[in-house]
């Protein structure tokens, strides 16, 4: 399982690989979605998703939106669900973020 560090209150952002079994431009057309959630399955965030380049659909990138401030200290998960032109899905693995505390308070 992947493991990402953030810290609460910070930017956040993700950048993931698509894995080599599949060739360059597999998924031109298809979006991405992206939730944050806790281990209580509740909605801590939704994140924006989308493709470092559309045409070889490589790589993805994952940022916050609203910002990290509110998340919960902790295990937090997340995953990318792609869903292509035709309407069927498929998700990357299951990622752990563990969101952590910052020390400054300036």
């Amino acid at each position: 399982m992947v493991k990402v560090i953030a810290t609460r209150g910070d930017s956040f952002g993700f950048v993931g690989r698509i894995p080599a079994s599949f060739a360059d431009g597999h998924f031109i057309g298809w979006t991405l979605q992206c939730q944050v959630r806790n281990v209580s399955d509740g909605l801590v965030a939704d994140l924006l998703a989308q493709w470092v380049d559309p045409l070889t659909t490589r790589l993805f990138e994952v940022t916050d939106t609203a910002g990290t401030a509110l998340w919960p200290v902790g295990q937090l998960f997340f995953d990318i669900r792609m869903t292509a032109p035709n309407g069927s899905t498929k998700r990357t693995p299951v990622m752990l973020i563990q969101c952590e505390r910052g020390v400054t308070r300036v």
